[in-house]
């Protein structure tokens, strides 16, 4: 296939994409969709899968089409609905990472997504798109280890102050963005729902309402991507498209098997408590927030183990087919200790202050049969010695 006609095959426009998403009148469900939206095997060579375009550049027409695309590419930077350029440079745009931002679109009903190298080439670019010296950020706390770094230890450094929120408190959040109004623009409320380890839930709702409040400005498309070259590499694009091909029947079963387990924990004698979304109760006020912003309780969750980070550290220890790793949602099932690991930069206070304890333990639900995870946990929390209280009495 010849890349430079492309635009029409690989990366259809908006009208047609649209037209794909039916079959008649019948509107596809996003699981049916991961296996072909946004291309056309009989106009690439007959290949059932989309091609990996390994290249860093591609040739254009004549000069005159080189011309209009890097226009394009200027018209971009100052109007987010402008037309997207035709292809140039694999940095820019290339097919499979088109077809994989088109595809991501389906499963949250958006208008447009972007992929990037990692969460926080993500998070980084979005920051580095909206914010400017002087300006104040408003995130929710606890944060991924590595986005609260990048706010307190990196942004600090060219004059962006920072102001948190406890995640589950909506009222913190107002106080918050009234604290950063006195000390500079707004200009970026960054939240994680559900937080990180701790589950607790950001009224997202709430949130754009407060950020409507605060300035008419549009935002800016983050173009910068380019730019800075976060933007995913085709590999891992063409990876990603084929993850998706699977990723409700994972989602489903991981989702499942993180019910058997947080039910295990929760009847244990040694697990003190255990932050699994599935368990709030209707009095909870963030039950509300999960009916409207969640489909299910997933397949993260922490808790408790009784005895603190010594205890902790024994249960993580005599895991044996649970891994002792960090990350959370793949096909494994992971463990960690968040205040001595991945959310280690917090001070002792703050991680208190919000729930991190040194008993607390996140665990990522993967797919392995779920007798055989709560088997795992049974035999690691053998380890675990609780100190019984000393009895109270009259010496004989």
């Amino acid at each position: 296939m010849d890349p430079t006609t492309s635009e029409d095959v690989i990366m259809p426009h908006q009208s047609r994409l649209a037209a794909r998403r039916k079959l008649g009148d019948r509107e596809l469900h996003p699981e049916s969709l991961m296996m072909s939206y946004g291309y056309d095997a009989h106009e690439s060579g007959g290949s059932v899968k989309c091609p990996i375009f390994q290249t860093s550049t591609f040739a254009f027409d004549n000069a005159e089409a080189g011309k209009e695309f890097f226009e394009a590419i200027r018209r971009l930077r100052q109007d987010s609905s402008a037309a997207d350029p035709g292809l140039i440079y694999s940095r820019i745009n290339n097919p499979d990472l088109e077809v994989l931002e088109n595809r991501l679109t389906l499963w949250d009903g958006a208008e447009a997504a972007l992929a990037f190298g990692s969460g926080m080439a993500a998070i980084a670019t979005t920051i580095l798109t909206f914010l400017r010296p002087g300006d104040v950020i408003v995130h929710s706390n606890p944060l991924y280890g590595g986005s609260e770094w990048l706010i307190q230890g990196i942004l600090t450094q060219f004059g962006i102050e920072a102001v948190g929120f406890a995640a589950g408190r909506s009222e913190d959040l107002e106080r918050a963005l009234q604290k950063a109004g006195a000390l500079g623009q707004v200009g970026l409320i960054l939240v994680e729902t559900p937080a990180n380890p701790t589950n607790d839930l950001v009224d997202l709702q709430r949130c754009v309402q407060l950020a409507e409040t605060l300035t008419d400005a549009e935002g800016n498309r983050p173009l910068v991507a380019s730019t800075l070259g976060t933007t995913c590499d085709v590999n891992t694009s063409w990876m990603l498209m084929r993850s998706l091909e699977t990723l409700k029947v994972r989602m489903t079963t991981a989702t499942r098997n993180a019910r058997y387990v947080a039910e295990f924990l929760a009847a244990h004698p040694k697990v003190l408590s255990v932050g699994y979304l599935g368990f709030l109760s209707e009095e909870d006020p963030q039950r509300e927030i999960y009916r409207r912003q969640c489909l299910a309780p997933g397949s993260t969750f922490s808790f408790v183990v009784d005895g603190g980070e010594a205890q902790a550290f024994r249960l993580l220890n005599e895991l044996k087919l649970i891994k002792l790793a960090v990350s959370l949602g793949g096909t494994e099932s992971l463990a960690e200790h968040p205040a001595s690991m991945t959310h280690s930069d917090y001070a002792p206070e703050e991680l208190e202050e919000l729930g991190i304890t040194d008993g607390l333990v996140r665990i990522s639900v993967g797919l392995e049969h779920p007798e055989d995870l709560i088997a795992d946990l049974e035999q690691a929390l053998e380890a675990v010695t609780v100190e019984q209280p000393l009895e109270s009495g009259v010496p004989g």
